[in-house]
């Protein structure tokens, strides 16, 4: 197949869409919810955790990351595969010393299954829902190609990028093969009929935070206190600080620092503006104070950031086979 050329490095990562409530969109078509991408990672990852409506498989190209998923956290490597429902908070830290360069399946699950349809359609996302508690969203390299999955990825990709005739019918046949493939790898146990349950709750806990990380986001250049946080939520700072973390996997404070610094490179990366003003702009009203936080969170200082993302290469070539 044909090498095929990701997007500015700036424009895929930093550009990607997070609305207020912390979720990721992404612009589907209405007839047909079904999308592919390909990203390059180095210091211009994000930092804080979201999530999204759609469904997606997460295939590690090259490099290495360290991925979260609500409170968990582990390592994945290149041939790796992981995937996501639409109620997991994850976030994926690229290792410092290389590109990680990921190719993205999303879909909306009504592209498989429709309410009212023929319920043997809604095997296909079993393991998105049906879950037990051994299920781990990371499925290791020797798995992915033993089920030739690392194939149908690609070949799914290939299809949505070049548009050729039928690609959609293609796409879509593909994507179904893949997780048949998946069924096959999970079915040991993992799922359980009533597990529902716990991802109706975990949907429920999510609302019950919507409004804190609008407050957020919109507010992050402020001073959020606990207690201005925990009223959003309607819930006492002490419990709130305990569903917050359970929510996400991080403190209300940690959260918050991520966003502020993830605000930080973005201004770094496009704006000529200096690294005092671009602390203030963000929330932080002491500069030392930002310094230790940017490094913390990136291993640089802000202008060491900054030189780096300039000497980024713009474009990075991805061979399809």
């Amino acid at each position: 197949m044909d090498d095929l050329i990701l997007k500015n490095k700036e424009d895929m990562i930093l550009g990607i869409s997070i609305n207020d409530e912390g979720k990721h969109i992404v612009d589907f078509s209405e007839d047909f919810p079904l999308q592919a991408n390909a990203y390059s990672l180095f210091i211009n990852s994000r930092l804080t955790q979201n999530y999204h409506d759609y469904l997606e498989l997460l295939y590690f190209y090259k490099g290495t990351g360290t991925c979260m998923v609500d409170d968990k956290e582990f390592i994945a490597k290149e041939g790796d595969l992981i995937i996501f429902n639409n109620v997991e908070l994850h976030n994926l830290i690229p290792d410092k010393r290389e590109n990680l360069i990921l190719i993205a399946i999303y879909f909306l699950p009504e592209l498989l299954y429709k309410p009212g349809s023929n319920g043997m359609s809604l095997e296909y996302l079993k393991p998105f829902y049906c879950r037990g508690e051994k299920f781990n969203n990371l499925i290791s390299s020797d798995e992915v190609n033993k089920h030739d999955l690392h194939i149908l990825i690609k070949k799914i990709f290939y299809e949505l990028i070049n548009k050729k005739n039928y690609y959609k019918l293609t796409s879509t046949t593909l994507l179904q093969e893949a997780l048949i493939e998946l069924l096959y790898y999970y079915n040991n146990g993992n799922f359980q009929l009533n597990s529902d349950l716990a991802y109706n709750k975990k949907l429920a806990d999510i609302d019950k935070l919507k409004a804190t990380f609008v407050l957020i986001m919109n507010n992050y250049k402020h001073n959020i206190t606990l207690e201005d946080a925990s009223k959003s939520a309607y819930m006492s700072p002490h419990y709130f600080c305990r569903f917050f973390k359970k929510v996400t996997g991080t403190t209300f404070k940690e959260y918050l620092l991520r966003i502020r610094i993830d605000k930080a490179k973005e201004l770094l990366m496009k704006y000529n503006m200096s690294v005092t003003e671009i602390a203030y702009q963000v929330g932080f009203e002491n500069l030392s104070y930002f310094f230790r936080v940017f490094k913390r969170f990136t291993s640089l200082n802000p202008m060491e950031f900054r030189k780096l993302s300039i000497n980024i290469n713009n474009n990075t070539t991805v061979p399809e086979s």
